[in-house]
């Protein structure tokens, strides 16, 4: 008897993407293929790349110093950042509008969605009561950030702090596709290029001539700059899954 399974295959690609936020500017390019990731970051703070994927250790590259911090797999349940469990609950409300406009994207035709996330806090959380809106144009492409329904917001504010955590219960969800032009409380996200032509296997590996290191330094930057920052830091831990 011959059994047949679905397989489904993601092409390669390389998005390059323009953060504008408070006036200051970051540029990321990302590199995907199967279920490893690259991502290098230019504009705010060190230029730095960060090499990583689903079941594989994580790598945080520092471009100027040629050094790297390891961060070793993590398996499901385990969590890397120091946490706090609330106990209490958060109601999340997806709701999408389409504008009806369409508009043409690397030879691609993009739907222009306003995105909405409600969220309602159970007293005592964390988080609070607050909607969330994007207003943006969607190509449909598999993204991983929109496949997982992802509206990022966080209770104990900048990344690599304590965070409290709340139990989330999600109503719905947000449609998949590749945000090419997108805004969401002033900021403001663009993909300057995109490309499915297949990529070199060695970039998603540490590059010769770095040195292993224990922590890497930390630039000096103003409240907006040092936001932008955190908040390309976060999506690159998102995107890489750890």
């Amino acid at each position: 008897m011959l059994l047949a399974f679905p397989i489904v295959l993601y092409a390669d690609t390389r998005t390059v993407t323009k953060m504008t936020f408070g006036g200051h500017v970051t540029v990321t390019t990302e590199y995907v293929q199967g279920d490893k990731r690259r991502m290098e970051f230019s504009g705010v703070g060190r230029p730095g790349i960060s090499i990583g994927g689903e079941k594989r250790a994580r790598y945080q590259l520092d471009v100027l110093t040629h050094t790297y911090v390891e961060y070793p797999y993590a398996p499901p349940g385990a969590r890397i950042v120091s946490t706090h469990e609330s106990g209490k609950t958060i109601d999340v409300y997806f709701e999408t509008v389409d504008t009806g406009e369409r508009r043409e994207f690397f030879g691609k035709t993009a739907r222009h969605l306003i995105l909405r996330q409600r969220t309602v806090a159970e007293p005592g959380a964390c988080g609070q009561s607050q909607v969330f809106e994007k207003d943006g144009w969607y190509l449909p492409q598999d993204d991983p950030n929109s496949r997982r329904g992802y509206f990022a917001f966080l209770s104990g504010g900048i990344v690599g702090s304590p965070i409290c955590r709340d139990k989330y219960v999600s109503h719905g969800s947000l449609p998949a596709g590749l945000a090419v032009l997108e805004t969401s409380r002033g900021m403001t996200r663009e993909v300057l290029e995109f490309s499915e032509a297949p990529l070199d296997p060695g970039l998603f590996d540490v590059p010769s001539g770095y040195r292993k290191v224990q922590s890497l330094p930390s630039p000096q930057m103003t409240w907006s700059e040092r936001l932008l920052w955190e908040w390309e830091k976060f999506l690159s831990w998102f995107s890489l899954g750890v």
